[in-house]
């Protein structure tokens, strides 16, 4: 389980609970991302150069997890159980949302 989210509904505010899903040919590429990064830096590139830039980078896009509430997996949701998720009460918010 991951941590909680608020559930705003127009009567009462809820919590919702979701599991966190982790694909395991992404964290091995992201492994072998992080592998080619500590070569270029045990090499001892400079901070500054271009190819270590992009390594980081290229390691910061390569995610592997994600929750089963985050707005990706509903934006999924919606666009394949759209009939149910258009009749859902509530509004799911995260840390950037204000009510």
């Amino acid at each position: 389980m991951c941590a909680a989210r608020r559930v705003y509904a127009d009567p009462v505010d809820e919590w919702l609970l979701g599991t966190l899903q982790i694909c395991g040919q992404c964290k091995a590429e992201r492994d072998e991302r992080k592998a080619e990064l500590a070569q270029l830096q045990d090499e001892g590139a400079d901070e500054s150069s271009c190819e270590l830039q992009q390594a980081k980078a290229a390691v910061k896009e390569a995610t592997y997890s994600y929750r089963s509430y985050n707005p990706r997996s509903l934006e999924l949701y919606a666009q394949r159980y759209y009939w149910y998720v258009a009749s859902l009460p509530f509004i799911v918010l995260n840390s950037r949302t204000a009510i």
